[in-house]
């Protein structure tokens, strides 16, 4: 089935089988299970009978989507919500219908991804190099999205390695290195079209380097980079939030260069939908605070972001859609938003 996909690495997507909140004892997945979000839009027919009935066809025929129709929060995204599935929620879906970007915090996710790249083979380091030349730049220019053609080191040619289009990085504004190592940085990787996974409307991975709230967790994230442990809970979760807002400038920002650029050959696509998922709600969590904190601190985060970003430089907010995870995130929109 892989196989065929359109202009798509002939290795069958092996890296998708990888939970993109953290490391999992599942080795693969079955298929089917990549489906499990679909994205399909139940549309708003409350006022029709044919629209009723249209509305529960969609429903029997997508039961995981039985309560996503979504939540609009003052002064922030629409958020949606993802059903629970057999596993995790995945990374991507072959039924994409807007141009969707997904959080990662999995390292062997990209690791598998850079070995299903013909071009790179076993070269399990190019992300390593990629990443840590652009965190280098995003941490000279705190609070402002970089891009690697901006980067030195063999940046560009690590992007083109893995099939992007482009990518970009930024750190907080606040973002001291010495204290806090990669922690909140965000790295938006763009498909180029030939690369997209299953779909073309799956357009961009985002790599998040969550905080770390477990001191037994060790102590460097994904390319050596010191993740020294927060011991404090509140700071724990401010960091959590820190990230979350972060996360949502750097695609504004993005999208704001996307929307610039939109009429040239080499167009990038705009980020429309955001897939978060419960970023240092796994290992790395805190053991004084909940997941329902977590995913509060997330929403919080993904809502200020929407606010924040100098004017003339940021785009539109994308919708965010949450990943499934004991279906905190819905109690947490809810609690956050009043």
């Amino acid at each position: 089935m892989w196989s065929t996909l359109r202009g798509l690495p002939r290795a069958p997507w092996r890296w998708l089988t990888q939970a993109p909140g953290g490391p999992t004892a599942a080795g693969a997945v079955a298929a089917a299970a990549l489906l499990a979000c679909n994205p399909v839009q139940i549309p708003d027919t409350r006022q029709s009978r044919q629209g009723r009935r249209q509305r529960d066809s969609l429903r029997r025929a997508h039961p995981h989507l039985a309560r996503c129709e979504g939540l609009q929060v003052e002064g922030g995204p629409r958020f949606s919500f993802c059903e629970r599935t057999d596993s995790y929620t995945p990374v991507f879906v072959a039924t994409a219908t807007a141009n969707t970007a997904s959080v990662n915090v999995n390292g062997a996710l990209l690791r598998g991804y850079a070995r299903s790249m013909g071009n790179v083979g076993m070269k399990e380091d190019v992300y390593d190099r990629l990443y840590s030349a652009m965190l280098r730049e995003a941490q000279a220019a705190p609070g402002r999205l970089r891009a690697a053609v901006n980067a030195p080191q063999g940046a560009v040619g690590a992007m083109h390695d893995l099939g992007f289009a482009g990518s970009f990085s930024r750190v907080p504004g606040h973002c001291s290195p010495s204290q806090h190592g990669a922690v909140g940085a965000v790295f938006i990787d763009v498909y180029a079209p030939a690369h997209r996974p299953l779909c073309e409307r799956n357009v961009a991975l985002i790599y998040v380097e969550g905080p770390n709230g477990n001191v037994g967790a060790g102590g460097t994230g994904l390319f050596g980079v010191a993740r020294p442990a927060i011991g404090d809970s509140d700071d724990f979760l401010k960091a959590v939030e820190d990230t979350a807002s972060n996360t949502m400038l750097a695609v504004r920002e993005y999208n704001g260069l996307a929307e610039v650029g939109r009429a040239g050959p080499e167009a990038l696509p705009r980020i429309e939908v955001l897939q978060f998922c419960l970023v240092s709600g796994g290992p790395y969590r805190h053991p004084e605070v909940s997941k329902l904190d977590v995913a509060k601190a997330i929403v919080r985060g993904l809502i200020a972001g929407c606010s924040g970003g100098s004017p003339g430089t940021v785009g539109a907010p994308p919708a965010v859609r949450l990943a499934y995870d004991e279906d905190v995130f819905r109690t947490a929109v809810k609690a956050v938003a009043g």
